[in-house]
């Protein structure tokens, strides 16, 4: 028996890398996907590698800024599969890595709009399903960008509208737990993949030295001494979904190696 047996599962932002990684573990684990994104591209070519003859999941184009296609998205869920478990929000607007004095207000907006608005309509959107199927759990991906800023990446907007979400699962989960349904955060660090490649790729650039020299110094910081990758995350996100943690709501795990202490 898998953890995710006659459960429905979305999952919105499902291009390469994490969130096409939570719908591969939801279908091994015996779940139904719902895969959401703006992108037409990344949603087909995700269904085709996991679920090619579409007979265990749906795929819907949401636009985290426009609430109509979150609640179209939560129809189709419930005309398919007639019931939704929980929800997990991967997609972010990460282009905001510029200071303060840098950008207008309006730029940061955008920040805000897409990773704070964006996963507060999808949510809104799911309760009452959440609810009508037993209640279930929202697991919102953040970032230890939310409680520590990074050291080489000036991401001062970004950062502000992942600390938000930590304040927000928060908010949410007194909301929504009369209701039975958990909110959680799932904040990875450092995690391995093409943004990280191609920022120590342009720091070892810039200092004339290698990757690995650049990398060094970050990974000692780090009580493991190894990046996290996409399945490290997709897997603490399965936790979260399950019921191995029914009686959890309200927390953030960080799955950063040992950065963050508590």
């Amino acid at each position: 028996m898998g953890l995710l047996d006659n459960k429905v599962v979305l999952v919105v932002g499902v291009g390469p890398g994490l969130g096409k990684e939570v719908a591969r573990i939801v279908l091994n684990e015996g779940g139904r996907v719902a895969l959401a994104d703006i992108s037409e591209e990344a949603m087909a070519d995700t269904h085709a590698e996991l679920d090619p003859n579409g007979e265990r999941t749906l795929t819907c184009r949401v636009d985290l800024q426009d609430e109509s296609t979150c609640l179209a998205a939560v129809d189709a869920i419930r005309n398919q599969f007639g019931r939704l478990d929980a929800v997990v929000l991967v997609a972010a607007f990460a282009g905001a890595f510029d200071l303060l004095a840098d950008r207008t207000i309006e730029n940061w907006k955008l920040t805000s709009d897409i990773n704070v608005a964006g996963n507060l309509r999808v949510i809104k959107a799911s309760t009452d399903l959440l609810t009508e199927s037993g209640g279930g759990a929202v697991a919102i991906v953040g970032s230890t960008a939310g409680v520590l800023p990074t050291a080489g990446y000036t991401q001062t907007a970004y950062g502000i509208s992942k600390a938000a979400l930590i304040a927000a699962t928060h908010y949410l989960s007194k909301e929504l737990g009369a209701r039975g349904i958990r909110v959680n955060n799932v904040a990875p660090g450092y995690k391995m993949g093409p943004a990280l490649q191609s920022a120590l790729e342009s720091w070892a650039e810039a200092a004339d030295t290698t990757t690995e020299a650049v990398s060094g110094p970050i990974l000692d910081t780090l009580s493991l001494h190894r990046f996290a990758n996409d399945v490290d995350v997709a897997n603490a996100v399965l936790f979260f979904i399950t019921d191995l943690s029914r009686n959890v709501t309200g927390q953030t795990l960080y799955v950063d190696g040992g950065m963050i202490l508590h």
